[in-house]
């Protein structure tokens, strides 16, 4: 079919996303801008429904617990060896 014109990146990191957004946006801004077939690329940070959010704030809160977990665990051995 036809193409709309649009595509949706998904980035884990939010930092990584910031920067890559911001990245190519200043290169659009300096050297006329990143194109596919012709057209400038823009880049934009799109919204996400409550329940993406809700899973995503979870996932953070898991992997931080879970970091916090291996950090007490490596200071436990560390005192014991």
């Amino acid at each position: 079919g036809q193409s709309k014109g649009f595509g949706f990146l998904q980035f884990y990191e939010p930092m990584v996303a910031t920067s890559t957004m911001v990245g190519m946006n200043q290169a659009k801004n300096k050297k006329g801008g990143w194109k596919i077939m012709g057209r400038t690329v823009r880049l934009d940070q799109g919204k996400r429904n409550r329940e993406e959010e809700e899973k995503e704030m979870q996932r953070r809160k898991k992997e931080k617990e879970r970091k916090k977990k291996e950090r007490m665990e490596r200071a436990e051995l560390d005192e014991e060896g």
